[in-house]
Formats: structure tokens, sequence, C-alpha cells
């Protein structure tokens, strides 16, 4: 377990996962946006609706998106006012209330209680130090303030396989395990992914003083997704019998 000394293992593994997710991003930025793909589809209706949901009103609040990516958040919502950060050098915005860093969110800069809202999107799968990553965050949160947090869900994504028959065969350990050389969709990578049970995300979160307040699952609707990508499908079968993501909501008592 990381001991909050960034000496330790931890922060040389951090480093090792940074390198690549930089090497990697544009080829990630492209995948999703590939119409040869289904990443774009399942983006736009199952992760974004959710986490646009379960942010809620936003208008009054100071939201930072820790580990933003290609910057999505802040071009579906307007915030208050909110700060964006990765590993890799987000494009800075022409928006005065929203400002752009390099950051890790294992190790943040921001000052104490500084934000409203934190939001981890597909992040802490590609995280070695799953506590400080959720340390940070409540530091970085203001009392009465949230984490809402999304995953590839940790039970089934990398621990099996869709069947012809949209069965689902998991063939993998569900426990904890570091998985080197992965790549997003056979071309993003290689990366660093973290396979862990949805326990060890819970737990994580417990021991850094957040409490759990809610959670959801998201499955695909196949009807709509046979119909919408049926000419971009490429290499991965799809199922509804298991959930693709899942999303959890931690709150910082006052």
């Amino acid at each position: 377990m990381y001991d909050g000394n960034p000496q330790t293992k931890g922060d040389k593994m951090a480093i090792g996962n940074k390198q690549q997710w930089q090497d990697a991003f544009e080829a990630y930025k492209a995948l999703i946006h590939d119409p040869r793909y289904d990443s774009e589809y399942l983006r736009r209706t199952g992760l974004v609706p959710h986490m646009i949901e379960l942010i809620g009103d936003m208008r009054r609040l100071q939201v930072l998106d820790a580990g933003c990516g290609t910057g999505w958040l802040f071009d579906a919502i307007t915030p208050l006012g909110g700060c964006e950060c990765d590993v890799v050098p987000p494009v800075r915005r022409n928006n005065s209330r929203i400002r752009s860093h390099c950051q890790d969110v294992c190790r943040l800069t921001y000052d104490d209680d500084s934000f409203d809202l934190v939001v981890s999107s597909l992040v802490l799968m590609w995280v070695d130090d799953l506590y400080g990553a959720f340390r940070e965050a409540y530091r970085v949160t203001r009392p009465g303030g949230r984490l809402i947090v999304s995953l590839m869900h940790p039970y089934f994504h990398t621990n099996g396989h869709v069947l012809h028959n949209g069965s689902f065969l998991i063939d993998q350990s569900v426990g904890s395990r570091e998985e080197r050389n992965v790549m997003i969709s056979g071309i993003v990578g290689p990366l660093t992914y973290y396979s862990r049970p949805l326990v060890d995300y819970y737990n994580a979160a417990l021991q850094a003083r957040w409490r759990l307040v809610g959670f959801r699952d998201h499955f695909i609707d196949m009807e709509r997704y046979r119909i919408e990508t049926v000419d971009r499908v490429k290499f991965t079968h799809r199922t509804d019998k298991i959930p693709l993501f899942t999303f959890f909501v931690c709150g910082k008592d006052t």
C-alpha cells in the first residue's frame, strides 16, 4: 500500500504510466472519434448522460475534472468556475472560468477546500496509487462537497469476454493485478492497467474519509446499439448481460 511518500515504488510506477499516456494520447483522442469503432457511441450514450445527471445543477459550483483526458466534461457542462488537469497537458481553453493544468491526480497542487465537486471519469483504473487519488480529491473538496467516479465495470472489464450468443464468460480472477502492455481496442497503448475488484475502490474511498452515498451501473441497450453502430463496430462483441460502466458518488461531511 502507498504510504504517502513520493519516493516509494508507487511514485516510480506513476511516472512510468504518465509517459505511456503522453505517448499514446493522440491515438486515444483519435480512437474515441473514429467511426470504425464504437467508443464514441458508448461514451455518448452511456458515460456522458450518467455523469451529467449525477452532477446535476452546476451553475453555482466550482468543479475539478481530475484526469480530464480530452476535456469532454467542460465541453458538456458550464459550471460557475473550475479546473481540469491530466498527466497529458490539456489544451488551454478560451474561457476565463476554466483553468487547465498538467498534474497527477495523486499529487494535486490545488489548495485545500477549493472545489464543490471533483469528477474522476475513467481515470482510476490507470492509477497505481488508488488511495492517494481519493486522498487528494478529499483534500481539495470543500466540506459538503462531492466526488463522482466512473469506471469501466471492474468485475467484468478485462476479466472475461462476450460469447457469440451474447452471454459473458469470466475467464480471469476478479482479484487485484497489474496488467502491462494493455492496448485499448488494439490500437492505443501500450499502457499499464490496474485490475481491481470494486470493493478496493470503495475501501480506498472510505480510508480517505469519503462517505459513500450513491451507486449505479450502465447496461448497453443492445437494440439501439445494433441499429446505431451497424456500420462502424470493429473487433468488439458487446452484451447487455453485464454492466459496461459503473458510477459512484462520495460526499465530504461538513
